[in-house]
């Protein structure tokens, strides 16, 4: 027995102090809620809830986002909606001015004054539709693009497409589009209706017969030859020879009309039966058979092929671009990247003067003005664009965010390169009282319905695939991310409950063992003082 030092006391009150420190660490955990308070708690432990929850804190965030995205495109898809009801209207107009027989001049007056306030409405339509402050239609919220330049215009540009630069991005030519061809060698004259002709011309799986021998067609033709063959003072060959080829060229081409092929027929200068495709570029073609040599193919009964067109060629913005009939797309990667634009100049014919050796002229020809003429200036225009679409923050990364393009909605920037005989450039500059303006405003209206129906689809797709999707997603991430927590992180009561209650035992025991552990040294003392 020792005076000076107590081991069992000292050994008593560690774990006195042990027992305490459990008593306070669940009092800790339970009033918290938390097992992972600090660093002294486990390194890793915290390190992992505290990265979980500031990804959920992002995540609940981005939940609110994507609703309030939703939201904006709701609205804006309901104004849409709004302006295809106005279109609507519109329509019934053009249809209405269209029936010429039935129009005086008030009546068409009368209908473009109404035309021209749905014109207006739609504009305010446009400048109104809203969503915190912001204007959704008006082309503020998207892509705008321009072009200066003569036979161009802009067309589309991408999300990512960027801002041009102050001169714009240069926009230089260096093949215009050419459109598939065939002419025959020879005129089609007034001895070939005598023994008669038969031309196929085959585009795609559509299939055109022109036989001079049938139908009324061959009554037309022999009536005219026999007006020759009769009277040739009074009706000279150069004339019928000029009527016949007329009606052959009217026949082929109501023939193409009525079986849907994208051919015209025309006649060359020299009197050439030509045909060309509609559509510019080098993925068109189509073929003919002719029982006349030279007149359309060079043999007799067999199938000829058209001569291919060209897509347009150039570069903008300096780097080349990539062409599809007269549309001009800037490659990925380059400076104007996704920019499309349409240069509509072509190839065209004119008459110059024949000379012989002594520089006298003999006559005149028809040749193709050289392309260097056509496109001979460095650029022919430049490309300016306003890159202001938005961005939707979707999630908690800085990388989690979508970017969708509200298209300008306004009339003016609807039905645009919609080709029509009133040179009408977009839907703003339709007049109904024009002779031919009610029918060329049917075909800008119908365009203008593609437009903004194509816009809503984009806009349904967008809501639909992006955004529901993605708010499903986060809401699934979120939940799984703050169960993880809780497992990582949170209190498990009962057995916190049970810990206190063991260890304030532990505690009681310890209290009263380090009471008697002191009373040694008296014993001590006791025996010292008998002694």
């Amino acid at each position: 027995m020792k005076i000076k030092f107590n081991p069992a006391a000292q050994n008593t009150l560690r774990h006195y102090g042990v027992n305490a420190d459990r008593v306070n660490q669940s009092l800790r955990n339970l009033s918290s809620g938390k097992t992972v308070v600090d660093g002294t708690d486990g390194g890793a432990s915290l390190f992992v809830s505290t990265n979980m929850q500031n990804k959920v804190t992002g995540l609940k965030q981005a939940q609110t986002n994507t609703e309030t995205s939703m939201s904006l495109l709701q609205t804006a898809e309901a104004a849409m909606a709004e302006g295809v009801d106005i279109l609507n209207q519109m329509k019934q107009l053009a249809v209405h001015s269209a029936n010429e027989a039935t129009n005086d001049t008030l009546l068409l007056e009368a209908d473009q004054m109404e035309f021209e306030e749905l014109l207006s409405a739609l504009e305010q339509k446009t400048e109104r539709t809203t969503f915190a402050g912001k204007k959704l239609l008006n082309g503020s919220m998207g892509i705008s693009g321009s072009v200066v330049g003569n036979k161009l215009r802009f067309v589309e540009a991408q999300i990512d497409t960027p801002g041009s630069p102050a001169e714009g991005f240069g926009i230089d030519i260096t093949q215009p589009a050419t459109r598939a061809i065939m002419q025959g060698p020879e005129p089609l004259s007034v001895e070939h209706v005598a023994e008669g002709f038969r031309f196929v011309i085959r585009e795609g799986a559509r299939v055109v017969e022109l036989d001079s021998n049938k139908g009324d067609l061959s009554d037309e033709l022999q009536k005219i030859r026999k007006s020759h063959v009769d009277d040739p003072q009074r009706f000279p060959a150069e004339q019928v020879n000029k009527e016949i080829r007329q009606i052959i060229i009217y026949q082929l081409n109501d023939r193409f009309e009525k079986q849907d092929l994208p051919l015209d027929a025309m006649l060359s200068p020299q009197g050439h039966i030509k045909i060309r495709h509609k559509e510019f570029g080098d993925h068109t073609a189509f073929s003919a058979t002719s029982s006349l040599p030279g007149v359309l193919t060079k043999k007799v009964g067999e199938a000829q092929n058209s001569i291919p067109g060209k897509d347009v060629a150039g570069s903008i913005g300096g780097d080349p671009a990539s062409g599809h009939g007269q549309l001009l797309k800037a490659r990925p990667g380059t400076s104007a990247q996704g920019a499309v634009v349409e240069y509509s100049g072509e190839t065209e014919l004119r008459e110059t003067p024949i000379f012989d050796e002594e520089g006298n002229q003999t006559g005149m020809k028809w040749e193709e003005i050289p392309i260097d003429e056509l496109i001979g200036a460095e650029n022919e225009g430049y490309l300016h664009i306003a890159q202001q679409t938005q961005a939707f923050q979707i999630g908690a990364s800085s990388k989690d965010f979508l970017e969708l393009d509200l298209k300008d909605m306004r009339p003016r920037n609807l039905a645009t390169g919609v080709e029509n005989s009133s040179d009408f450039r977009s839907l703003a500059d339709i007049d109904l009282t024009l002779p031919g303006g009610a029918r060329d405003a049917i075909d800008l209206i119908d365009s203008a319905y593609e437009d903004i129906n194509t816009s809503r689809m984009d806009l349904g797709a967008f809501q639909k695939n992006s955004l529901e999707k993605t708010l499903s997603s986060v809401k699934s991430e979120n939940e799984n991310l703050s169960r993880s927590i809780s497992t990582i992180a949170d209190t498990d009561a009962a057995a916190e409950v049970a810990s206190i209650a063991k260890n304030k035992i532990l505690l009681q025991t310890s209290q009263s063992m380090l009471a008697q552990a002191n009373q040694k040294p008296k014993h001590v003392l006791t025996l010292i003082e008998d002694s």
